[in-house]
């Protein structure tokens, strides 16, 4: 730091200090960046850049996301997703929803807990879970966790902040595609979030 022009050492308090300010704008400019993302996608305006992605390869790349933070809290992630089917999407914003679950698995997961992937693609749809096994999302909030500025009553959900915007973006994302996102949930055993995509968005 510079002060009457000679550089002099920091503290540690006030790195620590600088460290908690950094924080805490990242976590701003995240929320107002959410917001402004919601807004774009639920007004109506938003356009799809479709293109036939390879669904293995954009959980994967989520899953390259989000490894260093898991392996912090010792969270066991799935293997190299080895599934090639083709469907036409918008990559952008179907990666920012599987991004988006991960996040919250490793938020609500405690070190040693486990996330896993599970794919099924039937003749109608496919339908890709994310499955955890954190706290748990109580049942009487289960059917609230996807509306907008809804944040579950948690200890975790405090530590964590946010302004409850995320899961809303998720389903508003789906919804551009045709598809649906839904929670299931056993406080204590975790919670698994499904998204389906129509079999009409299969890349032949």
């Amino acid at each position: 730091m510079i002060l009457d022009g000679q550089e002099k050492p920091i503290s540690e308090e006030l790195r620590f200090q600088l460290s908690i300010v950094r924080r805490n704008i990242s976590r701003l400019e995240n929320m107002i960046g959410n917001l402004v993302e919601f807004n774009r996608l639920s007004s109506g305006t938003a356009r799809l850049f479709e293109e036939p992605v390879i669904i293995g390869d954009m959980l994967n790349e989520a899953l390259r996301s989000v490894a260093l933070a898991a392996q912090d809290k010792r969270i066991s992630l799935p293997p190299e997703v080895d599934f090639h089917s083709r469907y036409n999407l918008d990559r952008d914003m179907m990666l920012r929803v599987f991004l988006n679950l991960l996040d919250n698995a490793l938020n609500y997961t405690d070190q040693g807990g486990e996330i896993r992937f599970e794919l099924l693609e039937t003749d109608s749809s496919l339908a890709i879970r994310v499955r955890d096994t954190g706290a748990g999302i109580p049942q009487d909030q289960l059917e609230k966790v996807f509306d907008r500025f809804f944040r579950a009553n948690s200890s975790n959900t405090r530590r964590h902040g946010g302004m409850g915007l995320g899961l809303s973006i998720c389903r508003e994302i789906l919804r551009l595609h045709g598809g649906e996102i839904s929670a299931q949930s056993n406080p204590g055993r975790g919670t698994v979030f499904t998204v389906s995509l129509p079999a009409s968005r299969r890349a032949g």
